[in-house]
Order: structure tokens, then C-alpha cells, then sequence
């Protein structure tokens, strides 16, 4: 994928729907009732054939990552969970584990009488077994032809005859959970389509329809139904419209449900328990609800209203320039601004121009006939020219060769990309994936020096399901966490004897657009809030609902790593430490993750406990930051990014 632009690729898929929709309209009334006794009921109401997006696709493969198992959606990464898998196909997440074999012996088998199972063979087959007594037949030879085109798809023939066992026992099937197993081959799948673009999809559009807004503007939402797939959307829009949704549109990151599917399908049930485990975000529409495309459709036209008034300010702010005598800035236009590359603080050539070439003395002579003189030669080039050479080769907003998501650095099973790495660049707001990166990053770090994690780093994750987790405990439901959760918001196996043995964990939380930190001081059992707009911005009732439900959920983590501890009467003491205050609206991802660096609780600046950093400091940090990073000697993208930006391999 690297070397390929994406409209160079040619996507294969095997989802034909359109043999399961000729089937259907010849189904009679036993046919149907027996389908509808399986897990797989809904397949019967596909009354028209689901139109797959190539470009989509195309564009969700470009988007996957594999390690963390989500697409890449602007500046954050949506999970692809077992709960999409349930929402889109309506079937049970819990369960006994499908068995993936294929054993000589088998009674579904036994129906082709010997024949090669291609798709075309079972279509053959289907068409004999009509009669009212060999409905059950007729039932596994249906579901099995669900299998090769829709649930369990292949591009190779003949199809996967490893689940043909499991059709034997019909009434055995609601035992089984289907949604993993289809989960772990879709999973399979986008990973080796993302190296080799070849295999088909069906739950990725429903995906991306979901959680990014496709809809064009004139096309009126559909109401909701479950499952999902029953209403697809025919997406017409070519693959640079797709790029630039998912740059640029609204995201939602938590699959929505309302309260009469709840109440009406129990497999939705089920897999709303699963989710409070861990799975994913969701939340529970009601009629008291705002329609989100209205609420969308209002947030947008406040934005207009918003950048129109900051231009005709900085319109105001250009004449009052011109009548005091300053020279004036062009105000920028609304498209103009997009493409603006100002200079701050830290980056050009704050040195003056380059040094010309030296003459050579071949060269011509002056006017007035004597020799040119040669001009000095140019200085040696000294570290800190280097790295900031690099820093704005790493956070720069174009490339010559479009390649956007082109990867810089990639360690500890964390990446990020160019476009990624544009958030570094002074007055922008860090994102999410720097955090991930970043929390790795510094313990692999403490690791190599001391031998060992006295300071352990969640990401933002933590903080995220908590947050996610509000909406229940309101309704008096408390999801209830073990070492596994802790494990999965980690992405550490070995995240719980970590925690054993460190004396402070921090969990940076992004909360209505602002970065903070809380950490948890093991052996003095406090939880700081560590916060560059000081305590008064925990002053709203939201945020202080979720410190107070944060501050339980690592009473309960610290009572798991010591099982000394009382569970009903240990309690942490909640401390807002004070600190020096940020300068701007922008620059709090940046003091959360110095706080990740070098916080330690104690007062070594002017009796603070952090440096009073200027904004001059914070570019240097963030300059700092991502030459460390692309630097680093376990990133694989080390050599290919300095041969790239023409700087020294030994650099």
C-alpha cells in the first residue's frame, strides 16, 4: 500500500448478496419458519442485493490499524469492535466459541454426494431439496450459502468448508457465539487486505456509515433498524470525496442504540452487558434525545456564524494596523486559509538567509574588470539546525508526493503518521494518537535506563471508558471492571504486575477539548489532578462526576494489586496540585505530556513542582518531542525518514 496510490488499487470481494436475494423470493412458509428458528433469521428479509462501495472499502483498508484493531478517522482512532458486529448483523457476541474444522465426516457434507462445494454447487443443491420433509436440509444447504457469501466470505474457490460440522444440529447453533467468529475473520481480513487489498467485506461499510458522516446534504437520514445491514445505504461518491469525509466530517465515536430495540431484541441485550466489560462505546437513545442530524446540522451553522465573525475581526484588526502606521497583513480568505504556512517561533531561518555557494573561479569578473571575490563559506550546519530541519520536515502540511498518511514512526506497536505528527506543530491541539505513542514510549524509555516502571502511563483510553461509562452509573448500573479490562484499556499483557510494582500511574484524560492529568501517588494514596488552567476548570458538575468515578475505579485497581487493602473503607485523598498556568488555548496537550515526563510530586522550581514554561519553551518542547520520537532507536521508520529529509543517518 505504501508504493500504490490508492486509485492505482483494484478491490476483489466475494459478498453477493444477490444469490441469497433470488433464494429468498422463492422461499415458502416452512423454508422461512425453519431460518427464522437460527441465529441467522435476518438473512430472510434481504429483500434487495447490498451494494458494496469499492472506494469505501479502499479507503477503510488504507485507515486500518491492525495493532489497535480501529480505523484512523482525521486525528483519532475509532475500534472496530465485537459490538459493530452485532449492531450491523444482529447476532450473539456471548457464547461457546465456533469450531473452525472441516472433519470428513459430516452430515451437511453428505448432501453434495461428493461433489466440489463451490457456490454454484450449492445453488444446484438448494433446488433439490423443496419438499416439506427435507426442510432441515434445505435449511443447512441455505445457511451454509449465507456463509460463502455474506458472513464468512472468500476469494478463492472452492469456499470455506471448515463451519459445514456446525450446521448439523440446527437447533444447536444459539449456543454458539457467531459475532466473534465473524469478528476474528473480518479482523484477519482487513489485515491482509490492507497489505494485499484482495479480500471482500461486508460490516466495514455499515462501519463507516456509523461513525462518519457520509450522507450528502440532500439525502434525507433513514430511520433506524436492527440489525443494521437491513438498511443499507446505496453510497455513491468517488474516493476523494471518501478521503476528505473522513478528514473533515463529524465523528461519532459511540454506536447508538434506541430503547425499543433494547427492549425488543434480546441479543442486543446481551451484548449491551458485554459492552459495559469492555468492548465499546454506546449509548442509549430515548425520545427526549436531540436527532443528531440536527444537532449536527446546528453545530455547523454556530461554526459559520463564528469564523464569519473572526474574519470580519481580523478585518478590523488590519485597519487599525494601517491607522496607527504598522504595516498591515492580507486577511486571508476562507479557502486562502487552509493553505497558510505562517512562520512561528522556532521554525525558518531565524539565522538569517542560507549561505550562497561559494564562486568558483571560473566565474565571471565585476564591472569594472578585477576578479570577483569569493564569498565565505557557509558555516558547518550544527545539531539543533539539524533537528529543527527535521522537526519541520515531520510536522510539515504538504508532501511532494501527496502521501499524507505516510508513516514516520513506528515502535512498541504504536505509529504515527505525517498527518498525525501536524498537531506538533506550535498552536495546535495534540491529539489522541500522540498520547498512545507517547505513554509507550516513555516506559520502554524508563525501562532501558533503570530496569525498570516506577512511573506507568495509560493512554487516554482509560479516562475514555470512564467518561463512556457515566450514562450507566446515572441510571444506577455499575459496569464492573477486572484485571482484563485493565489489561484491554492498557494494551499491555503485562500491564497488572507493571502496576504491582511502580509508584505513580498516569492517565491523561481530554475532556470538552482540554488535556489534564491524573495521577495516582501509590504510596501516599492520593490521586492528583494535574491541570494548566488550574482547579476552577473542574468546577462544572460533569467533570466532577468524573473525577469522583475515576477516583473509585482506581480504588478498585489499587485493591486488586494489593489484596491487604479493605475494599469497603480504602479510599484515595484527591489533591489539585498547583501549578503554572498555560498561556493560550492550545498548548494543554503539551504540559500533560511534559507532566508524563518529569512529574514526580516534588516542589523543585520556586517551591512548584513544574517549570514555568513561556511559549517559547512549549515550541522548543513540541520541536523536543518529535525529534525524539522519529529518533528514537526502536523506530522502524528511523533511517527512511532522515534519507528522506537529506539529513545525517548518524544524526
Amino acid at each position: 500500500m505504501d508504493s500504490l496510490g490508492i486509485d492505482m488499487v483494484q478491490l476483489r470481494h466475494k459478498c453477493r448478496t444477490n444469490l441469497l436475494v433470488e433464494v429468498n423470493s422463492h422461499l415458502t412458509a416452512a423454508q422461512k419458519a425453519r431460518i427464522q428458528s437460527t441465529p441467522f433469521r435476518w438473512t430472510i428479509q434481504m429483500g434487495e442485493t447490498l451494494k458494496l462501495s469499492c472506494p469505501l472499502l479502499l479507503e477503510l483498508l488504507y485507515r486500518w490499524d491492525e495493532h489497535l484493531k480501529g480505523f484512523r478517522v482525521g486525528s483519532r482512532l475509532v475500534k472496530f469492535t465485537l459490538l459493530h458486529v452485532c449492531f450491523a448483523l444482529g447476532l450473539r457476541i456471548v457464547g461457546e466459541r465456533v469450531l473452525m474444522h472441516d472433519p470428513e465426516e459430516s452430515h451437511t457434507r453428505s448432501l453434495f454426494e461428493g461433489k466440489d462445494i463451490t457456490i454454484p454447487t450449492i445453488v444446484e443443491q438448494l433446488k433439490l431439496f423443496q419438499r416439506d420433509e427435507q426442510v432441515d436440509d434445505f435449511c443447512r444447504l441455505y445457511l451454509f450459502l449465507a456463509f460463502s457469501v455474506f458472513y464468512f466470505p472468500k476469494t478463492t474457490s472452492p469456499v470455506n468448508g471448515a463451519l459445514l460440522s456446525m450446521l448439523d444440529n440446527l437447533d444447536a447453533l444459539d449456543q454458539y457465539n457467531w459475532g466473534a467468529a465473524i469478528y476474528d475473520s473480518l479482523s484477519a481480513s482487513l489485515t491482509r487486505s490492507a497489505r494485499s487489498v484482495s479480500e471482500g467485506m461486508n460490516s466495514d461499510q455499515i462501519w463507516a456509515l456509523v461513525h462518519v458522516c457520509l450522507r450528502k446534504k440532500d439525502q434525507q437520514p433513514t430511520s433506524v433498524s436492527f440489525p443494521r445491514f437491513l438498511q443499507w445505504q446505496k453510497l455513491n461518491m468517488g474516493s476523494t470525496t471518501i478521503a476528505t469525509a473522513f478528514e473533515k466530517n463529524p465523528v461519532l465515536e459511540d454506536l447508538v442504540c434506541s430503547k425499543e430495540e433494547i427492549d425488543q431484541h434480546e441479543v442486543l441485550r446481551q451484548a449491551m452487558t458485554e459492552a459495559n466489560e469492555g468492548f465499546c462505546h454506546w449509548k442509549c437513545l430515548t425520545s427526549d434525545n436531540e436527532d443528531m442530524d440536527s444537532k449536527h446540522e446546528r453545530l455547523s451553522g454556530q461554526f459559520n456564524e463564528l469564523e464569519h465573525k473572526v474574519l470580519i475581526l481580523q478585518q478590523e484588526v488590519d485597519r487599525i494596523k494601517k491607522f496607527i502606521g504598522l504595516q498591515s497583513t492580507p486577511t486571508p480568505t476562507k479557502d486562502e486559509g487552509h493553505d497558510m504556512e505562517p512562520v512561528y517561533p522556532g521554525e525558518g531561518h531565524e539565522d538569517g538567509p542560507p549561505w550562497p555557494d561559494e564562486v568558483h573561479e571560473d566565474e565571471p569578473a565585476c564591472h569594472d574588470g578585477s576578479p570577483q571575490p569569493l564569498r565565505p563559506n557557509p558555516p558547518p550546519c550544527t545539531k539543533e539546525k539539524l533537528l529543527k530541519k527535521l522537526y519541520s520536515f515531520c510536522t510539515r502540511k504538504k508532501t511532494s508526493d501527496g502521501g499524507r498518511l505516510e508513516i514516520i514512526a513506528d515502535m512498541f506497536g504504536q505509529y504515527l503518521s505525517l498527518q498525525d505528527m501536524l498537531c506538533m506543530r506550535p498552536r495546535h491541539c495534540v491529539n489522541t494518537l500522540i498520547f498512545l505513542l507517547a505513554a509507550k514510549v516513555f516506559m520502554r524509555d524508563e525501562v532501558e535506563h533503570t530496569g525498570a516502571v516506577t512511573r506507568y502511563m495509560f493512554s487516554h483510553v482509560l479516562v475514555d471508558k470512564v467518561k463512556n461509562e457515566l450514562g450507566l452509573i446515572r441510571s444506577g448500573l455499575r459496569p464492573i471492571w477486572s484485571e482484563r479490562t485493565i489489561t484491554e484499556v492498557a494494551h499491555d499483557n503485562n500491564a497488572m504486575h507493571s502496576l504491582m510494582h511502580c509508584n505513580l500511574i498516569f492517565a491523561p484524560a481530554l475532556f470538552e477539548g482540554h488535556w489534564f492529568c491524573y495521577v495516582v501517588d501509590k504510596n501516599h494514596k492520593v490521586l492528583y489532578v494535574l491541570d494548566s488552567l488550574g482547579k476552577h476548570h473542574d468546577s462544572s458538575a460533569d467533570l466532577m462526576m468524573l473525577t469522583n468515578t475515576l477516583k473509585g475505579r482506581f480504588e478498585e485497581l489499587l485493591c486488586m494489586l494489593d489484596n491487604t487493602l479493605d475494599k469497603r473503607n480504602f479510599t484515595l485523598q484527591i489533591l489539585y496540585d498547583d501549578l503554572p498556568q498555560q498561556h493560550n488555548g492550545h498548548d494543554c496537550g503539551i504540559y500533560v505530556l511534559k507532566y508524563m515526563d518529569i512529574w514526580d510530586c516534588v516542589p523543585r522550581w520556586g517551591g512548584m513542582t513544574m517549570p514555568n514554561y513561556s511559549e517559547v519553551d512549549i515550541n522548543q518542547i513540541r520541536r523536543e518531542f518529535v525529534c525524539k520520537w522519529v529518533l528514537h532507536p526502536m523506530n522502524s521508520r528511523r533511517t527512511k525518514v532522515l534519507e528522506d529529509a537529506h539529513l545525517p543517518l548518524d544524526l
